[in-house]
């Protein structure tokens, strides 16, 4: 039984696409100075960088939990 809730409307149907998922990305970075990076992007050009997020983000969170 699927629960009902005043916040339906506003629950997504299906995951993001990698359209929609650049577009909020650009939108954080220009509406409130928040980047998102994803390791895997940016390792070819810049493999430091990517680990220096990856450490970052392990220091402040924890392990990444394994992908299925």
């Amino acid at each position: 039984m699927p629960l009902r809730s005043s916040l339906a409307a506003h629950i997504a149907v299906e995951p993001a696409g990698a359209e929609q998922l650049d577009a909020m990305r650009r939108a954080a970075w220009h509406r409130q100075g928040v980047v998102m990076i994803r390791p895997e992007e940016i390792e070819a050009g810049h493999p430091w960088l990517a680990q220096a997020a990856r450490s970052w983000a392990t220091e402040q969170f924890g392990a990444r939990k394994a992908q299925k």
